[in-house]
């Protein structure tokens, strides 16, 4: 008793019966958030305390708490922040997560012809510790690729370029949208050649086999495209400006004199 007559005394008011800190649930970035604590009285009523509040942050590299209840978080983690006021305490659990950097491919392929994509991209603080922060796309061709309840969907063959935010990170990454094409197989010369009629577009045609042969790839409509090689595993590429058509040799006649129509090993895609 006297030491609360002594406290009353000298101004600084009767000591709540509970200080109840509140945070939010996650914090993401580095800007400060306001650690806010009520003190319930001893009638049961609440409001913002005030006075001299002690703040305590624990760990505590985790954050600092400025002038005014001012939170900054330091690094990603988990910790506790305590409030004092006139011998009162009240703690709320801290939980930060400062994204750092989007961890993936430097760049992606996506097929028109298998559909939607789950992004390969996953958030992660400097200490490289994956986090489980919201992860939001857009995209600047969306004729090209979209975004949609967090999927990627190709549209069309071409270039785009997706921007991925999470906290205060952004970053920006080249996606190329192909297509696979399985025109009909037209065998020609005996069936030791295929053909495949095309429209007009840019195309890669290629081959892998299981050990090294020599592969004629010709283009009809084009014949600055002709390809000559000799490996395990050929690409050409060729524009048609016009209907035509690409020919190569038979897989199954390149392996074992077979003349028996395969595309075993074969992928003709239409590129940007």
């Amino acid at each position: 008793m006297l030491t609360l007559f002594l406290m009353v005394a000298c101004g600084q008011g009767t000591p709540p019966r509970q200080l109840r800190v509140e945070l939010p649930e996650v914090v993401s970035s580095t800007d400060p958030v306001l650690v806010h604590a009520r003190a319930v009285q001893q009638d049961g009523s609440s409001a913002e305390a005030k006075g001299k509040l002690d703040y305590r942050v624990t760990p505590p590299e985790l954050a600092q708490v400025r002038a005014g209840g001012a939170l900054v978080c330091q690094r990603s983690g988990e910790g506790t922040v305590a409030v004092t006021l006139l011998g009162v305490e009240g703690r709320a659990k801290l939980v930060c997560k400062l994204a750092a950097r989007l961890e993936g491919p430097p760049k992606l392929k996506l097929d028109a012809a298998t559909g939607e994509a789950d992004p390969p991209w996953s958030v992660v603080d400097a200490a490289g510790k994956a986090l489980d922060l919201p992860l939001n796309f857009t995209s600047d061709r969306a004729n090209v690729v979209q975004v949609r309840g967090g999927r990627l969907v190709p549209a069309s063959v071409g270039k785009a370029t997706l921007t991925g935010r999470a906290g205060h990170v952004t970053q920006q990454f080249p996606v190329e949208v192909v297509r696979t094409l399985k025109p009909e197989v037209l065998p020609i010369d005996q069936n030791r050649r295929i053909s495949y009629s095309l429209d007009a577009g840019k195309y890669r045609l290629s081959l892998k086999l299981a050990s090294p042969h020599r592969v004629t790839v010709d283009w009809l409509g084009a014949p600055y495209c002709a390809y000559r090689g000799e490996a395990a595993e050929h690409v050409a590429e060729c524009t048609l400006q016009n209907k035509g058509s690409v020919s190569f040799d038979n897989p199954a006649f390149l392996r074992s004199g077979d003349t028996t129509p395969s595309v075993d090993g074969v992928t003709l895609q239409e590129v940007p």
